[in-house]
C-alpha cells in the first residue's frame, strides 16, 4: 500500500494546482448541473455556464460540495433534493439525497427549512475526463451552493 505524505498542499502565493472553487451556483431542469455560479479561483480548465471542469492532467482528484434544499422545489422536485458527482457524464459514486421538509414528511409548518447536504470524495481522473456537480431533484438556485475540484497528486 501507498501512502501520501503532504508537507506542503500550495505555496502562500496561489494554487499551483488544477482546479476550481465556486459558489452561489445555478441549476435549472434545463442545465441540472451545478453552474454559472461565482468563481472565487479557477485553474482555467472550469466553463462556468456548463458547469464542466476538464481535468488537464491524470491523477486523483478531490470533488467536494454542498448543496442547499431550500426552496429547491421551485425548480426541481417536491420532495427531495441531491448532488452526486459526475465523471464523464456518468454517475461516479451513488447520490447524497435529503428531504426537502422537516422529518421527511411531505410538507413542513416551517416554511424557511434550510437543509443542506455534503459530497466529500476522491476521484481516479484521467487528462481530458469532465467532472461535473449533478442534481437530479435538484437544489436552491443561484445561492448558497458551493463547489470545489482539486487535483491532489
Amino acid at each position: 500500500m501507498s501512502k501520501l505524505i503532504v508537507n506542503t498542499i500550495e505555496h502562500l502565493s496561489g494554487f499551483t494546482r488544477p482546479g476550481v472553487t465556486v459558489h452561489n451556483c445555478n441549476w435549472t431542469t434545463s442545465n441540472n448541473y451545478l453552474h454559472t455560479g461565482t468563481v472565487k479561483w479557477t485553474s482555467g480548465d472550469w466553463n462556468n455556464s456548463t458547469g464542466t471542469f476538464t481535468a488537464p492532467n491524470t491523477g486523483k482528484y478531490l470533488f467536494m460540495s454542498d448543496v442547499q434544499g431550500h426552496r429547491a422545489h421551485e425548480n426541481g422536485n417536491e420532495q427531495y433534493f441531491n448532488i452526486l458527482p459526475r465523471l464523464n457524464n456518468v454517475d461516479y459514486v451513488v447520490e447524497t439525497v435529503a428531504t426537502i421538509h422537516a422529518n421527511g414528511g411531505s410538507s413542513s409548518s416551517v416554511s424557511s427549512n434550510h437543509f443542506a447536504i455534503t459530497c466529500c470524495l476522491v476521484m481516479d481522473v484521467n487528462a481530458n475526463d469532465t467532472i461535473r456537480a449533478y442534481s437530479s431533484y435538484g437544489v436552491r438556485n443561484g445561492t448558497q451552493n458551493h463547489l470545489s475540484i482539486y487535483q491532489l497528486i
